[in-house]
Order: C-alpha cells, then structure tokens, then sequence
C-alpha cells in the first residue's frame, strides 16, 4: 500500500489536472470493484499546439504488483478513434501496460507515454456536426485544447466580443489529423514546434501540468462561443471562421504549393526519425529483457546442473570405495577358502592314517607335544583334571558313607597339596614357553 500511495503522488505531482478519487470498476466478467482512480486530462503536444486529452486511470488493490487500467474518457461531444493502441471502448493497450514489472515501472512514466503515444495517434475527435448556413454535411471538429467539449457552430453569428477582448485569428488555428488519415493533412509528427499564439488582452496562458518540450498551450474557447485557438475542420466540410469584431473576417493565409510540400517533406521526415528512435529503443528494451530472461534461465539450468555433477562425483567416489572394499573382502575370502581346503585335506589325512591303525590304540601315545616342555605342561594338566575328578567322586562316597570323614580329609588334603604343585610347575612352564597364563597347550 505504501508502494502504491508513492507512485500515486509521484505521478499527481507531475499531471496537476488529474485528480484521486474511488469509484466501482466494473471488470469483463461484470464483477464490481471499488478502485482508486486517477481522473483528468493528460498534455498532448500535436504540430506545436498542446492539447489536453482526457484519461481515467484506474489503479488495481495490488498495485504496482499488477498493471494499470487506462481508458480514454471523451466528453459526450467527442468520439473515440480507434487506432492499434486504443480500443473502440477506450481501452488503450500498450507494451509499457503488458509489460509492466514491480520496481520497473511507475505511473508517471506510464502517463509520460502516453502522451508521446497520442501524440502519433490521436486518441478522440469531436463528433459530426451539421449546421446550417456553416458545416457541410460530415464535417467534424476536433476537441478543444482545453480538454473540454466541443461546441457546435450556429446557425446565426455569434454575439460580438464585450470590449478589450482580442478575439484569436482564424489564421493561427492548427492543423489536425482526421480518423484514418485523410488527403491534404500531413501524418502527425510528434512534439512539433509550435509558433508563437496571440492572447486576449491580461490573459497569460498558465504551463502545461508536465513538461513538454517548452511549447505553449494553444488558444482556449471562449465562453462566449467564440472560437480560440481550435482544431481544424473534418474531412469533408470547411468550417468559415466567425466573425471579428467589427464585421471583418480574417481568412486563413493560404500556403503555397511549394511551402506546403516542403513542410509535408519535413514533417515526414521528422516522423520518420522519431518513429525510427521510437523502435530503435522498443526493439532494443525488448532484446534487453529477453538477453536477461535468457541468462537467468541459463544460470538455473547452470545451477542445476553444477549440482547434478557435484552429486554424480560424490556417487562415483562412493561406488569406487564400494568396489574397493568389495574386491578386498573378496581376495579375504579367496583366501580363507583355500585355507579351509588345506585344513580340510590334512584333516581327511590324518583320519585315514587313525582307520588304518589296529583297534588297541593308545591314548596317551596318541597325543605327542612339539617339545618336552609341552609334553610336561600336558602331563600336569592331566594330572590337575584327574584330581579334581579324584575329589568330587571322594565327597560322593562321604555323602554316601562309604567312607568316614577323617579318611575323606586325609586324602583331600594330599590330592590339594599335588594339585597346588601341578597347577604352580604349569605356569612356570608357559612362561618358559612364553604361552599365554591359561589355556590348553598346542
């Protein structure tokens, strides 16, 4: 909202003739709105005359988020002239208003185009008028500069100037365009320069509300009826200037062939060169805005595509490890394998050697150690477990009363003693050895 309220007075304090206020916009699917619009005329510079055109801004609830609506609002004595930026209804259409971007654009530029944009292609014209005695059937004027309606010629003179007024001469009024384009006026020219106009007697004309190019506003209608500085006729009729005072009518100068055709050839040129700067930097914007649509999609697709590598190089080395690893553990395997297959044969080995052996094996031949150090170790090892063997089945035999218990506590007490003796020549024998404290030897 406060985007919004700055563009609004950034573009009053440039158009002093339009003018805030709130009204229902009724949209094309017959949906009311109420909307802030700015209303009022707008300054057209046209073949050295300033002319003002009357527009209604209407500025949306998102503004600037969206764009402007702007309708040309003709009086009920003027008519719209459709043309490839205005609409029979009024609409204008322009690239500024589809193009419009947050941050970029402003109603005081849009306003600012307008204007140089009707001032190529004007927006409104009055309506036919017929009159007797003045208008030939089909003729047509303009609006007046003041953005006011029209008035129609009458049929019988006007009432004369009160005294110490200085009617505008018939000679000085501008030229103007007819709808379409018609013979013997010259296409428009935008910002012409405009000669300098006669004013009534304490009148000074007042600046236009935004700076056109230094031209002057041209003549006003009076509220008399008499015409000012005004538009030209229409097509097809001519309209003979009112009477001066005094009965004197002053005819407009005729321009000879030649000076005629040379202003049309500068003219043309000067529309030409305008119309050439005009696409000149329409073409150029456009190609700027779509380089940097172009280059912002290029970085997104570079972006995206710096991460897809970054993730497929993270992948690869993670798959390389992988493989690595895999290829280790399967070497691990290979290995263990044929460590089994030996194991295995000399497991197969030494069972066929015990069949081929006669049925009176003995045991403790059975199992020799390396050295004699472990043969002792296996020895007293033995001898340990047949002790314990030797008291656990003498405490049988007391619980049993096979025997009485001094004779159990006699002979436990020798079998500790050799266990002691056992178990002490054992550890003494691993450290010699350097085997671990515990354990079975070999």
């Amino acid at each position: 909202m406060d985007l919004a309220a700055r563009d609004v007075q950034a573009s009053l304090q440039h158009y002093k003739d339009l003018k805030i206020g709130s009204d229902n916009y009724i949209h094309n699917d017959g949906r009311k709105e109420m909307l802030f619009r700015l209303k009022g005329t707008i300054p057209v510079s046209f073949r050295g005359n300033n002319y003002n055109i009357p527009i209604i801004i209407w500025v949306q609830r998102t503004h600037p988020q969206i764009n402007p609506i702007v309708f040309v609002t003709p009086t009920p004595e003027m008519s719209i002239n459709p043309s490839r930026f205005v609409d029979h209804s009024g609409r204008v259409y322009l690239p500024y208003i589809s193009e419009w971007k947050q941050g970029k654009s402003d109603l005081a530029t849009l306003i600012q185009i307008l204007c140089a944009t009707f001032a190529d292609n004007i927006p409104v014209y009055s309506r036919q008028q017929a009159a007797t005695g003045y208008n030939q059937p089909g003729s047509y004027r303009p609006p007046s500069a003041g953005g006011g309606a029209y008035r129609p010629p009458h049929a019988h003179p006007p009432p004369q100037p009160q005294p110490g007024y200085n009617p505008y001469p018939q000679a000085q009024h501008p030229p103007y365009p007819q709808p379409g384009g018609q013979p013997g006026y010259p296409g428009p020219t935008p910002y012409p320069v405009q000669a300098s106009m006669p004013t009534p007697g304490g009148y000074q004309p007042q600046p236009a509300p935004y700076p056109t190019g230094g031209y002057n506003q041209p003549p006003y209608p009076s509220p008399q009826g008499h015409p000012g500085g005004g538009y030209p006729p229409g097509p097809s009729g001519y309209i003979p200037p009112y009477p001066q005072p005094g009965g004197v009518v002053n005819a407009q100068p005729q321009m000879s062939a030649e000076e005629e055709r040379r202003k049309k050839e500068e003219e043309e040129r000067e529309r030409a060169k305008e119309n050439r700067i005009s696409l000149e930097s329409a073409v150029e914007d456009k190609i700027k805005r779509q380089l940097q649509n172009i280059m912002e999609r290029a970085e997104d697709e570079m972006k995206a595509l710096n991460d897809t590598q970054k993730k497929l190089k993270d992948n690869n080395e993670k798959l390389t490890k992988m493989l690595r690893e895999m290829e280790t553990k399967q070497n691990e395997v290979n290995s263990s394998i044929d460590t089994l297959r030996q194991k295995t044969a000399e497991v197969d080995s030494i069972i066929e050697y015990l069949e081929s052996q006669p049925d009176e094996f003995n045991i403790d031949e059975a199992i020799v150690a390396t050295n004699p150090v472990h043969n002792q170790i296996l020895r007293l090892y033995a001898e340990e477990n047949a002790i314990d063997d030797t008291i656990y089945y003498l405490g049988e035999a007391l619980r049993r009363g096979v025997i009485t218990s001094e004779a159990f506590l006699k002979h436990v007490r020798d079998l500790s003693r050799r266990q002691f003796m056992a178990r002490a020549t054992i550890i003494k024998a691993r450290e010699a050895s350097k085997l671990p404290p515990h354990g079975i030897p070999g």
